[in-house]
């Protein structure tokens, strides 16, 4: 199991209450989540390090983190499966991308006079 934070910042950022603390969860077969929690200002003891902090949201989370791993340890792999998309959203990709191109055209044009992006 690897756990990442990726989200650590004081929260609400106006008027904080605490810090807002968020972890990725990526497992061995491939599945992943994401937690998060705030540790409260008010819980904290002046000087705790960043360090000290994540380590209080974990703590936090450590009974959730392990329940949702204990249920997804032993489903299958999902990485490498081919999915089928039907065909209105391939339709759909489709005029976002000649969209975008166009865009980009545009942009050349008015920036670099007709140089293609």
């Amino acid at each position: 199991m690897q756990l990442k934070v990726i989200k650590y910042r004081l929260y609400p950022e106006d008027n904080p209450i605490g810090y807002a603390v968020g972890f990725n969860v990526r497992l061995e077969n491939g599945r992943s989540f994401y937690a998060h929690t705030i540790v409260d200002l008010e819980d904290l003891e002046e000087g705790k390090t960043d360090e000290e902090i994540i380590q209080i949201a974990y703590e936090q989370l450590e009974g959730h983190i392990a329940d949702k791993v204990a249920t997804l340890a032993y489903a299958p792999s999902i990485e490498g499966i081919e999915i089928n998309i039907d065909s209105e959203y391939e339709v759909k990709v489709i005029e976002i991308d000649e969209r975008v191109t166009n865009l980009e055209n545009i942009v050349g044009t008015l920036l670099y006079g007709g140089v293609d992006l």
